[in-house]
């Protein structure tokens, strides 16, 4: 079990490990992409590394991707009819756009949003609208 700031594993606390794996990913590693994948996913990582090969390193976010936050989220959450993201078994995110996210104003930060998946394309949107207009 991963106990993290008291609280016990639970969905509406792994916004804190994406934020978390993003900050110490910047901190330490010098990378050009994130991978953030499920326990339950397999990766044949040289086919991964090889599909990355000539992909853009900058402004990248790819994944199963086009998703709508729906629910009670959707009427909740600012600009939700605005944005989609990424689900399933996992994304890939480029350096900057990870560098980005660490960058937005911490009420961004603190929005609650289920699953992850939809939390990481909010601070992707507000990224994408504070850098490119």
């Amino acid at each position: 079990m991963f106990v993290f700031q008291g609280e016990e594993e639970h969905r509406t606390v792994l916004k804190y490990k994406v934020l978390w794996g993003m900050s110490i990913a910047r901190a330490f590693f010098d990378f050009s992409y994130l991978v953030k994948i499920d326990t339950d996913t397999f990766v044949d990582l040289p086919k991964l590394v090889k599909g990355l090969i000539g992909y853009p390193r900058t402004g990248a976010y790819t994944g199963k991707c086009n998703l709508k936050l729906g629910g009670h989220d959707s009427r909740t959450i600012p600009h939700a009819d605005e944005y989609s993201y990424c689900s399933g078994a996992g994304d890939i995110v480029s350096r900057d756009v990870i560098y980005g996210t660490m960058e937005l104003e911490s009420s961004i930060h603190d929005t609650h949003i289920v699953p992850e998946d939809a939390y990481i394309g909010w601070l992707i949107f507000h990224v994408k609208r504070k850098y490119e207009g």
